[in-house]
């Protein structure tokens, strides 16, 4: 289901070469260091697949900051393309470098998040609620600094986050011993049809990265 990524060429998608992932755990991770070359059996399988110009389910119910029911049809209403991206709202790590450096990205783009496209963030812990994304949404917001900006924070239920998942490509496991999940740091593309278009891996993105996908 979730392909290596080893074939794309273009230069602005060469990082998807070096796919990795961290698991997202505030605690040391001790006990699964690992020998150069190996995988820590928590990470083992967690890449991210390229699933570019498969169609995402539009009727996909999820629940919004504000504690209402939405269909991810909501978000696709005109020509504006949306950035997804999947994360978890109390992850102290990995998710919060990941939207850390997209807001920085943002910051320097010239497009304001609403303006030539909307900005999507989907939880992939099914036990959070909205308050949290709420509080999340204002914390980014007011990070952003951008007056108008459209960012969205969802959360859902397991059915719809491993459906929205399998079609991204984007693989996460849960981790009972710290409870926290191990995912691939990737920003998705989805066209205003809701076709996946572009991913970008990492933790920092360059607005110039962002405007082209």
């Amino acid at each position: 289901m979730y392909r290596s990524l080893s074939h794309l060429k273009h230069p602005l998608t060469s990082r998807f070469l070096a796919v990795f992932v961290v698991v997202c755990a505030a605690a040391p991770m001790v006990g699964i260091a690992q020998r150069v070359g190996e995988v820590p059996e928590q990470m083992a399988g967690i890449v991210q697949g390229d699933e570019r110009g498969a169609q995402i389910d539009l009727d996909l119910e999820f629940v919004d900051e504000a504690g209402k029911t939405v269909t991810l049809r909501n978000y696709f209403t005109d020509d504006r393309p949306v950035l997804l991206t999947m994360n978890y709202y109390m992850c102290t790590m990995l998710c919060t470098e990941v939207l850390n450096g997209l807001v920085d990205g943002l910051q320097r783009l010239d497009w304001v998040p609403g303006d030539k496209f909307r900005v999507v963030t989907v939880s992939i812990d099914a036990r959070e609620k909205p308050w949290l994304a709420k509080k999340k949404k204002a914390s980014y917001l007011e990070a952003l600094g951008r007056d108008g900006a459209d960012w969205t924070f969802l959360t859902g239920s397991q059915d719809s986050i491993d459906s929205l998942s399998k079609t991204t490509g984007f693989a996460f496991r849960y981790d009972d011993e710290t409870d926290q999940f191990a995912h691939p740091p990737t920003i998705m593309f989805v066209s205003p049809q809701g076709v996946i278009t572009q991913y970008l891996m990492g933790k920092m993105f360059e607005p110039d990265s962002i405007r082209w996908a």
